[in-house]
């Protein structure tokens, strides 16, 4: 979960792992920022340790969420599901997201059921 925003990241986390009707039983990794998601995501693929998801904003201080997505795309191969979660919801930005290689845009606040039906249908969950 790649957001500048702490309690976003809290929030949203908490949520996920508080889903006990759910078979969420997944380690949450949190970056505070584009450029230090890319590295989490290196590491965790250089270890290979499978990451199934990465949710990402779009505005964020060092790297912004498409430049990120396309490094991880473009130079890591990462091939896993990518979910931007923003408020940056105007069609410029989700066409940036989407060429970057996003997967879906949800906005915020963001909606958890939304958000989980994209897990189920992918099978994460």
């Amino acid at each position: 979960m790649i957001d500048d925003s702490s309690p976003s990241r809290k929030m949203l986390s908490r949520t996920l792992t508080l889903c006990q009707d759910l078979p969420i039983n997944k380690q949450i990794i949190e970056a505070d920022d584009g450029d230090t998601g890319v590295e989490a995501l290196e590491f965790a693929m250089d270890c290979g340790q499978p990451i199934d998801c990465v949710l990402i904003d779009f505005t964020m201080v060092r790297m912004h969420g498409p430049e990120a997505v396309a490094i991880m795309r473009r130079r890591l191969g990462y091939r896993g599901l990518i979910v931007s979660v923003t408020g940056n919801v105007f069609d410029s930005d989700r066409e940036k997201l989407f060429d970057a290689g996003v997967d879906h845009v949800l906005p915020k606040p963001m909606p958890m059921e939304q958000l989980l039906n994209i897990l189920r249908n992918r099978r994460i969950i």
